[in-house]
This record gives C-alpha cells, sequence and structure tokens, in this order.
C-alpha cells in the first residue's frame, strides 16, 4: 500500500490545498467557484473562522470551509498531542441553535445525531472532541443562537468548559473573523451569556 498524497487536502486537491501538510485550506479553485457562485447568484458556501489555542502555547485562525474541514482540524490538533485551551468560532449559526452552519445548503455541525449531506452530528465527534479539548477550554461560539442548542451540547460534551454564545442574532464579521460580544447595546439584543446548562446537548 502506497502513500495517499491526498491525505492532507482532505482527499479532495480540487477543493483544498495543504502546502505544510498541517493545515488543510480552501484553494484558487474553490475560490475561483465562490466567485462563479456569487456572480451567477447560486448558493454560496458558508465559511468560518475558528482561532485556536492549543496546550503548546501556540494561538492560529484558521478559514474552515466544510463540516468535514472542521472535524479533519480536529483530528490534526489531536495527532499533534496538544490539547486545545480556547477555542472561538465566528460564523453563522444553523437554523435556531441547531448547528455551526458550514459548506453549502444546510450544511454545518448539528446537534442532531440524524445528518442530511453536508452535515456530521456534533453527538458523532463527542469522543474526538473530549479527547481534543482541554477538560477545562473556553469555547466561544459567535454565531447566531449558539447559546441555545450547539452551546448546551458542547457542554454536555465537556461538562467542566466554559461555553459562551449568542441567545439570539450574533453580531459577527466572518471575513474580518470579528464579533461584539461585549459592545453594550447590541450585547443586551443578542444575548451574549455563558451556557450553564446542558439540558438541551447531545443525546
Amino acid at each position: 500500500m502506497g502513500l495517499n498524497l491526498y491525505k492532507y487536502s482532505l482527499n479532495n486537491p480540487i477543493r483544498f490545498k495543504d502546502p505544510t501538510g498541517l493545515n488543510s485550506q480552501v484553494g484558487p479553485i474553490e475560490k475561483f467557484l465562490d466567485n462563479i457562485n456569487i456572480k451567477y447568484g447560486r448558493k454560496k458556501s458558508k465559511k468560518a473562522k475558528l482561532t485556536i489555542e492549543t496546550s503548546d502555547g501556540k494561538r492560529k485562525a484558521i478559514t474552515v470551509a466544510s463540516a468535514a474541514h472542521f472535524q479533519q482540524i480536529l483530528r490534526n490538533i489531536n495527532t499533534s498531542g496538544n490539547k486545545i485551551v480556547e477555542f472561538r468560532y465566528v460564523g453563522h449559526g444553523l437554523g435556531p441553535g441547531l448547528g455551526l452552519a458550514l459548506g453549502t445548503g444546510e450544511g454545518g455541525i448539528v446537534v442532531s445525531p440524524i445528518t442530511l449531506p453536508g452535515q456530521i452530528s456534533l453527538y458523532s465527534m463527542r469522543e474526538l472532541i473530549q479527547n481534543t479539548f482541554d477538560p477545562e477550554a473556553r469555547i466561544e461560539l459567535c454565531g447566531c443562537f449558539t447559546a441555545r442548542n450547539v452551546g448546551p451540547a458542547f457542554k454536555a460534551i465537556l461538562p467542566e468548559s466554559e461555553v459562551f454564545g449568542y441567545e439570539n442574532i450574533g453580531h459577527v464579521n466572518v471575513t474580518l473573523n470579528l464579533s461584539w460580544p461585549e459592545y453594550r447595546p447590541w450585547k443586551e439584543k443578542s444575548g451574549w451569556a455563558e451556557v450553564s446548562t446542558n439540558d438541551k446537548g447531545c443525546p
């Protein structure tokens, strides 16, 4: 059995590139296809920004393009032997607290164990998350309605962690990797809050 030359591009070298072999990224062809989708009115792929600090003190920002890419990022960190101590998602919420929107259509990380094409259940990643995150990690989910089901789902998987999210419509800019949870007038409307219960978490 030979080497798999596409392993580090999520087995999809048309959409992703990985020049270092450490982190898959959206490639030039995918960016070109996105531009065509915008020009001709097709639904644009939803992307998000992750800012991750690991136990070795390294901090990096990653653009994530799909649920599979999100899962692979966690696997790469898990393989390195480090733990995530701080995790920040800046992107779109999927439905009223149903998950994190990634990819096209209804793609993303969802709370439900039943998934649609392009979705991965948070429940199915329970072991990966527990092995990759520090038990007391700080998790910020900057997306609409993330303090609802998806926030409590993270809290259910990591009961000792600090999880924050928006109870209502959030105020984020994915392109600039910005969220404004501390801006008081918006904070009152959006309900930036710490998730203190795991009652609505994964089954």
